[in-house]
């Protein structure tokens, strides 16, 4: 039958585990030194080697021939039952599986019981987090004065989950992630046995995207092993894995100072379209962006300190000058800060409008040749806009989008736009490739907000959007106003707003009547059109309400 890869290379002795010098050192001392307590909670994040420690503990205090450091010898009988799994004094039990009441009492019955070949019988149960309140109850008593001949070893990947009760009475000894170069070290032990060849860069590839766990390693080594046979690199791990590598992400960043921002920016909508999700690139980002700042402030010592491999050190000193401290810090804090709305379900688009407009912001990376910015009287060279924001005519303003940095969908809008301002006109000219841009910014809500933020500024003019032949325009704003209306609004005025409410699908409607003394419902209307981007088609009171009005005027 076949075995895969992480069963067949299963460690049979303590020497073999990657990665747990210190939680292999503490069972194998207590082996030696005949220190063997009765309950053991083994605690870490999955495929880290909690199981295969917790049989080769078993294997250790059963062998009858132990080698030197409390190893097992895997000859004599005891060994070679517990290694094939068929041994009647070493139990396994599955506590997601067996997790009531009544299968801790049916254990509880058998452990009194004396092993029958081995000098100890020993209780793994693995994720014993899972086992409910009744059971971890019932197991208390067991657990805290078992017979002299038995071992439990409790296995868990959240301890914390796990009553303090039961936690006091074990030895606890935690486990942690394998690290990068235990690993690698481990995949290319693997494929020289398979006598497959593979890269380093792949391997160092596959070992990122396992995130400290060897058997999810050795799995997508597999994986890559059978879809190519003549060996494995790493275009076949990036196409198992899906768009957002590590290595993609990396190069991508470095396409901005080869391909340019229209390069890279279809780069990005490639990766989203290879299967890339939007938590996986954020956290992809985070930590190249957090290498390129140790880096930045430390030099050669901070990059031996990362632990990487070669391509990515030699990545790190080629791009470090590119982005100044500060630029890289602001990076950081944005993609940590986009991390929760990215569980939250962040839409692919709207991270990449937010990632471009931070990247290629009003001034460029000194390496990057900042554009030259044509007179005013000339006309563009390319009616296409370019996928940045031009800033006002007043060189030393902030840029239009930055002034919208908590209404996500609206910078990601204007970072596909050619904004042009005057001293009464501001246009704003979006691609045709780009219609729902257009349809986003030029709706009457989404333009009030526009207008409003540049009245506050001092600013009073039209607005005008156009795409291709389509073409929208706004009046300028009477006053600076704010997203909320005031408190107290003329009558008359009110009256006027509702009848310039129109329909979009038609050019000319009827006036709204609306009965005298209603100032209430007039003011509701006016907050609900202020803070809706939709047409107003049709006003209708209840007809109980005009009949209790009748009533009243009578």
């Amino acid at each position: 039958m076949y075995l895969s890869l992480y069963r067949r290379y299963r460690p049979q002795t303590f020497q073999d585990v990657t990665g747990q010098n210190t939680a292999v050192e503490v069972v194998r001392r207590a082996v030696s030194r005949g220190n063997v307590g009765h309950a053991y909670l083994f605690s870490g994040p999955r495929g880290c080697g909690k199981t295969t420690v917790a049989r080769l503990f078993a294997k250790a205090v059963n062998c009858s021939d132990r080698g030197k450091g409390g190893e097992p010898c895997n000859v004599c009988d005891s060994c070679r039952s517990i290694s094939e799994g068929n041994s009647l004094d070493v139990v396994e039990i599955d506590g997601a599986s067996n997790n009531r009441v009544d299968e801790i009492r049916d254990l509880k019955t058998h452990v009194g019981l004396a092993s029958f070949s081995s000098p100890y019988k020993v209780y793994i149960v693995d994720e014993v987090h899972m086992l409910s309140i009744g059971a971890f109850n019932a197991l208390l008593k067991t657990l805290e004065e078992p017979p002299e001949s038995v071992l439990f070893i409790l296995a868990t990947t959240e301890p914390f989950k796990v009553p303090v009760t039961i936690r006091s009475r074990c030895q606890h000894i935690p486990f942690h992630s394998i690290g990068l170069e235990d690993m690698v070290s481990r995949l290319r032990y693997v494929t020289e046995l398979e006598k497959v060849k593979c890269d380093d860069d792949s391997l160092w590839e596959i070992a990122r995207q396992a995130d400290g766990g060897l058997r999810d390693g050795l799995s997508l080594l597999e994986q890559a092993m059978a879809v190519q046979d003549d060996g494995v690199d790493l275009s076949v791990v990036e196409r198992l894995v899906g768009g957002g590598s590590h290595g993609e992400l990396c190069r991508w960043l470095d396409g901005f100072h080869e391909r340019g921002e229209m390069g890279t920016l279809k780069d990005l909508e490639g990766m989203f379209l290879r299967g890339a999700s939007v938590e996986r690139v954020l956290d992809g980002l985070y930590v190249i962006f957090r290498n390129l700042w140790i880096a930045s402030r430390w030099g050669e010592k901070g990059i031996d300190a990362l632990g990487l491999s070669p391509w990515e050190s030699r990545f790190l000193t080629r791009t470090v000058g590119r982005w100044n401290e500060p630029f890289l810090r602001d990076m950081m804090e944005l993609t940590s800060s986009l991390m929760p709305q990215g569980r939250r379900g962040l839409r692919q688009d709207v991270l990449i409008g937010i990632l471009m407009t931070r990247l290629v912001p009003s001034e460029t990376p000194s390496s990057i040749k900042s554009p030259t910015v044509e007179p005013p009287n000339e006309e563009p060279v390319s009616a296409k806009p370019a996928p940045v924001s031009v800033p006002a005519s007043d060189g030393e303003d902030p840029p239009l989008w930055s002034r919208f940095g908590d209404i996500p969908h609206i910078v990601s809008a204007l970072a596909f736009c050619a904004i042009s301002r005057s001293d009464d006109e501001m246009e704003v000219v979006v691609s045709p490739e780009r219609v729902f841009c257009f349809e986003l910014l030029s709706g009457e809500r989404n333009a009030y907000i526009m207008q409003s933020v540049l009245n506050e500024d001092g600013w009073e003019g039209r607005v005008v959007f156009r795409c291709g032949d389509r073409e929208r325009v706004y009046e300028p704003l009477s006053a600076p106003s704010s997203q909320e209306l005031p408190l107290e609004v003329d009558r008359e005025d009110q009256r006027e707003t509702v009848k310039e409410v129109k329909s979009t699908d038609v050019s000319k409607t009827e006036d709204i009547e609306v009965p005298d003394g209603d100032d209430g419902l007039l003011r509701a209307l006016q907050v609900v059109r202020s803070q809706t981007s939709g047409e107003v088609l049709y006003l209708r009171k209840d007809e109980e309400i005009e009949k209790e009005d009748e009533i009243d005027g009578d």
